[in-house]
């Protein structure tokens, strides 16, 4: 905004020209026209030079808002998100679906779905009946449906804004893949994300190999889906496992490490915590296994498969004891989160027992995120400038060879990543700095830049084979970050949900010159509205002794 505002500046104008006309006429002293001359060419000066820039209309990070004390902050919104994954069995959902999608107030809905075929129906027209269930019967024509993907004819993901929400959402991309083993088994996985105003969500749903004892099998089913949805099109470099929040789901069947006798006895003793202690999912993700950096919710309710299906053995219902006796009961269907920094809090994790009409039970899961919006950015706002110090890494695995490091950033490019490499050999953990220029932002205000993160990649490079192949991905929170001061980091690098390696250093800050010159310009106006001031009220002193 300018010194005054709009109807001070006309008012001062008036009385400019009232001024000079009255010098101009009655000529009294040598001095008031000097006086008046003076005024005009400040007036003059500060409109064509003192004028703070126009605003753009082009949109270039999020939002900045006013709060009532005039403090600027960033504005993010909150956007509660609907979980849900269920193994069909071959089955329509029948009824009571809508006992199980239970999604009021949530903004977003993504529900994946396996197993979703029926005999003698093509892919297309099945995946029709279970979107018009969903959409006809559920949801209704609040949601909007943003994408639908399958593969194997059976494993589904399909994504529902609110029509609240919709319009700020954008740049919406999906990915399938088939896992190579077990080749005649329908085993894969399916992604959908999209950013809502600057932030990114990405969603997976996956069916991942069966039986007991094929935990490890399971656990590189896990690494091959993290690595092909690397490949995931449209968002960063770093592909699914790395957006401000990603979310896995699905048939995972992980078991649980006990005997039938002893699972079914903490079953109907509710002793939830001891089953959990021999899930093989958390046993896995325990030992670094898989999913480095993601979460895990708790199951606080009996597990999920496999239980008798009603309708096709002509039941009423379950009963008491609805699992199969011939299966260790397991908590089969499951969610997997993860957020890059940003708030995500649970609100729910529960089981549905509608619908009955398959061998799993339903699950959902309800929660909490935050959404940042983007408005339109203004010339006033400074470049800062980002700068690496005295970086170090460590591998695990120990190779030796070109160590390359690309960082990028929302706030370095608008919706695309900035690269700046650096390379060092590996049989040093200190990265040579020199080639790593410092890397400016776009135009944004502090408190902004501090609600942001860079994004690391860490390449290695094979000097006998001149081949390149991705060390980890980490990323860094600037919300510490102090104008020309440092941050010290010390983050921990995973690729395809492995720890890799780790990475330290210090992260400085600085202000550009301009925008130290902008910064500047309030306390020069200030002495331009005092100088004002002072000639406005002695020429009013002047006349008032003249008259």
């Amino acid at each position: 905004m300018g010194l005054f505002d709009e109807k001070t500046q006309q008012l001062s104008v008036l009385v400019c020209m009232a001024f000079v006309w009255m010098s101009l006429f009655t000529v009294r002293t040598a001095v008031e026209l000097m006086l008046g001359v003076a005024l005009v060419a400040s007036l003059i000066w500060y409109y064509y030079y003192a004028k703070p820039p126009p605003r753009l209309t082009r949109f270039e990070l999020p939002v900045v808002r006013r709060h009532e004390k005039g403090v600027t902050a960033p504005s993010t919104e909150p956007v509660r998100i609907f979980l849900g994954s269920w193994n069909m069995g071959d089955a329509l959902a029948g009824e009571n679906m809508s006992e199980y999608l239970k999604v009021e107030d949530c903004d977003l809905v993504v529900l994946g779905v396996q197993e979703c075929a029926l005999s003698g129906v093509s892919s297309a027209e099945c995946e029709a009946k279970w979107l018009r269930v969903v959409e006809q019967e559920c949801l209704g024509p609040s949601y909007h449906r943003l994408d639908v993907i399958s593969v194997r004819d059976s494993i589904r993901l399909v994504a529902y804004a609110h029509r609240d929400l919709t319009p700020r959402v954008h740049s919406v991309y999906s990915r399938a893949m088939i896992l190579e083993l077990p080749v005649f088994r329908r085993k894969g996985a399916v992604a959908i994300a999209f950013s809502v105003g600057a932030t990114t969500f990405a969603f997976l749903n996956c069916h991942l190999s069966a039986h007991q004892k094929q935990r490890l099998r399971r656990n590189a089913d896990v690494y091959q889906i993290l690595e092909d949805m690397r490949s995931l099109s449209g968002l960063r470099a770093a592909g699914f496992a790395h957006q401000d929040y990603s979310f896995l789901m699905g048939d995972m069947n992980y078991r649980i490490d006990l005997s039938n006798a002893e699972v079914n006895t903490l079953i109907s003793e509710q002793r939830w915590t001891d089953l959990q202690t021999a899930d093989q999912l958390l046993v896995s993700h325990r030992a670094g296994e898989l999913l480095a950096n993601f979460q895990h919710p708790l199951p606080h309710f009996p597990p999920t498969f496999k239980v008798h299906k009603v309708k096709k053995q002509s039941l009423s219902s379950r009963g008491p004891n609805p699992y199969n006796k011939q299966r260790i009961p397991a908590w089969c269907d499951r969610f997997c989160v993860r957020s890059a920094g940003l708030p995500l809090d649970l609100v729910d994790f529960s089981s549905s027992p509608y619908p009955d009409s398959s061998d799993h039970i339903p699950v959902r899961a309800i929660y909490d995120a935050e959404a940042l919006r983007v408005v339109p950015a203004s010339t006033i706002q400074p470049y800062f400038y980002l700068s690496f110090q005295s970086l170090e890494y460590r591998l695990n695995s120990g190779r030796r060879g070109l160590f390359q490091l690309r960082v990028h950033s929302p706030v370095l490019t608008y919706w695309q990543a900035s690269t700046v490499p650096v390379s060092s050999p590996t049989n040093a953990p200190q990265i040579d700095c020199s080639p790593l220029q410092d890397l400016q932002t776009v135009r944004l205000s502090l408190a902004v830049l501090r609600t942001q993160q860079v994004f690391i990649t860490a390449y290695e490079f094979d000097t006998s084979t001149n081949a390149q192949a991705i060390a980890g991905l980490s990323s860094i929170s600037l919300s510490s970050l102090k104008l020309r001061g440092k941050s010290m980091f010390d983050v921990r690098l995973s690729f395809a949900g492995l720890y890799t390696g780790t990475l330290s250093g210090v992260l400085s800050l600085n202000c550009s010159s301009s925008a130290q010159q902008q910064q500047q310009q309030p306390s020069r106006r200030a002495q331009l509205s005092e100088s004002l001031s002072s000639s406005y009220s002695r020429l009013s002193s002047s006349g008032a002794r003249s008259e």
